[in-house]
């Protein structure tokens, strides 16, 4: 009777306290735009066309590295949202297409960028994957259309203001 009871307690108590916050998407300071863009190796705008879940990096033109021996979760199992995305306009680096390809985790929770079809995005990306489990694994994109992002990149839907600033450091 008091093991049920001090469950209860435990639930309710991790239920009404912020150990929910321990699993959200932590990003270290708020980056400014010259930052994020000093950071990025790309910078655009473009509408989104869709939106996939894949489990198949291989098929991506992604190269995984780091010895995954001692990573404590099946790293292929990570689902990632492959996001096409047709190029409005480009603040920094360059593309080989109009079409770029963004790779985000499929959860908030791991910092993904949850995109919505036929929305407009300014996207900031780089060809390395940056989330905080791939310390020791590395993914990289080769092909010049394909890129990674997530939350703490500053990746957002488009608004005036962003463009701006991004204009002032062109």
């Amino acid at each position: 009777m008091k093991q049920s009871l001090l469950r209860i307690l435990l639930v309710s108590f991790l239920a009404y306290s912020n150990a929910g916050d321990a699993l959200a998407c932590k990003c270290q300071g708020t980056s400014t735009v010259h930052g994020s863009v000093r950071s990025a190796d790309i910078v655009f705008s473009g509408e989104v066309l869709s939106s996939t879940i894949t489990y198949n990096y291989d098929s991506l033109g992604v190269e995984i590295t780091g010895d995954t021996t001692d990573m404590k979760f099946q790293w292929r199992g990570i689902p990632t949202a492959v996001v096409i995305i047709k190029v409005d306009k480009i603040y920094k680096g360059k593309s080989s297409s109009d079409i770029i390809t963004i790779l985000t985790s499929t959860r908030g929770a791991s910092c993904g960028v949850l995109f919505n079809i036929g929305s407009i995005y300014i996207v900031y990306a780089t060809v390395t994957d940056e989330l905080p489990f791939t310390d020791k694994l590395k993914r990289r994109t080769f092909d010049c259309k394909t890129f990674w992002t997530h939350q703490c990149t500053r990746t957002q839907e488009w608004n005036k203001e962003e463009v701006v600033e991004l204009k002032k450091i062109r």
